[in-house]
């Protein structure tokens, strides 16, 4: 087979590779520095966006635990492979080639980790030689800094508190990550509820804020500086299931990937965004579920967010031209689906108005 294909194995031959301790990387600046123990700038370095990588161990018997977690403090993309199968990846999209390129992944977000559960793959585990094979990819050549450093854990504890429901119930909760607390969680557990993954014709695109107004004062003076940092798209649950939207991406406008569980009851809203700060500011009920990388076109676009297995699931081309509502273009206001039907064609200009008021109304009918 090709290295593509052999690298990921137990059983290549890597005496040739280069070895070392700790995270693998640069920085031209501080912010990595004393993660990384293997400098690849001078192999790197305007000259390549790719590093693989390879961490082996040995375990003397198949091990039984109920929970196994892959942890990664990363920039920009990454695929992760256990013995020769592919189990995670992020901001790398298609298959993977060398020196491609991925999407970015801010400083602030690459040294924290990254969780994974990938306890679905525990059975690839095996007695004796193992290995963890990771392709990081750079956004591009002359990139002023990359990051690698992974962490595979095996546990047979449940983490945190197991609820038991009957019926159905209301959970409210944050989670604590690296001494920061995340944005509320609220939706209604149903103990009976069937949850699938997200398929075509599951999810509409339901309301698109492309050209934002202006920032006022109090969000420049926060930083704030950007209409582009308003911006955000509304996906509604238009099934009768819950999905699990895990995989989700999108790399035709804008760029996003879902690595974690993100579970959507039918006829609930998410939103994603293009600045977490700025929903803030702007939007303080607003809970957003991710962001994307890149802009919304002020003019002409055509987003296409597709499934774990690349199927399309929802897209629209709006414009900014008649007879699309010249509001939603600068004026303050959004697009908003007429009516959340997975009927017609999305792009159809017809379907869509102007916000009722102006900022729209992201995560609400």
């Amino acid at each position: 087979g090709s290295l593509a294909e052999e690298w990921t194995r137990p059983g290549f031959e890597d005496l040739a590779w280069r070895e070392g301790k700790g995270g693998i990387g640069y920085d031209q600046r501080e912010d990595y520095r004393e993660l990384i123990g293997i400098d690849v700038e001078k192999d790197l370095y305007g000259k390549g966006t790719t590093v693989l990588a390879r961490y082996t161990f040995d375990l003397p018997e198949v091990p039984a635990g109920d929970l196994l977690t892959l942890r990664l403090k990363v920039e920009d993309g990454f695929v992760a492979h256990l013995n020769g199968v592919e189990v995670g990846r992020e901001n790398v999209f298609g298959p993977p080639e060398w020196n491609g390129k991925a999407v970015s992944r801010p400083d602030d977000v690459a040294v924290r980790w990254l969780t994974l559960d990938i306890t679905k793959h525990m059975t690839l585990l095996r007695r004796g030689k193992n290995v963890l094979a990771i392709r990081v990819v750079n956004e591009r050549e002359r990139s002023s800094d990359l990051l690698l450093l992974p962490e595979l854990s095996l546990g047979n504890e449940v983490l945190g508190t197991v609820i038991e429901l009957e019926g159905s119930d209301r959970l409210k909760a944050r989670i604590l990550s690296e001494n920061q607390w995340g944005v509320l969680l609220d939706r209604e557990l149903d103990s009976s509820q069937q949850v699938r993954p997200v398929g075509k014709g599951d999810l509409l695109i339901s309301e698109v804020m492309y050209h934002p107004r202006e920032p006022d004062e109090s969000a420049r003076a926060i930083g704030l500086t950007e209409k582009s940092d308003f911006e955000f798209l509304e996906l509604l649950n238009v099934a009768s299931d819950a999905v699990d939207l895990t995989g989700m991406y999108c790399r035709e406008g804008i760029y996003f990937f879902l690595a974690s569980s993100r579970i959507v009851d039918p006829g609930k809203r998410v939103v994603i965004a293009r600045n977490m700060n700025g929903m803030s500011h702007r939007y303080p009920q607003c809970t957003v579920m991710t962001t994307y990388q890149g802009n919304l076109g002020n003019g002409r676009e055509s987003i296409v967010i597709r499934a774990a297995n690349g199927e399309e699931i929802a897209s629209v081309t709006y414009d900014d031209e008649d007879p699309w509502p010249s509001s939603a273009d600068g004026k303050g206001y959004s697009l908003v689906l007429r009516s959340p039907s997975a009927e017609g064609e999305p792009s159809d200009p017809g379907r869509w108005k102007a916000s009722d008021r102006e900022g729209g109304s992201p995560g609400q009918p």
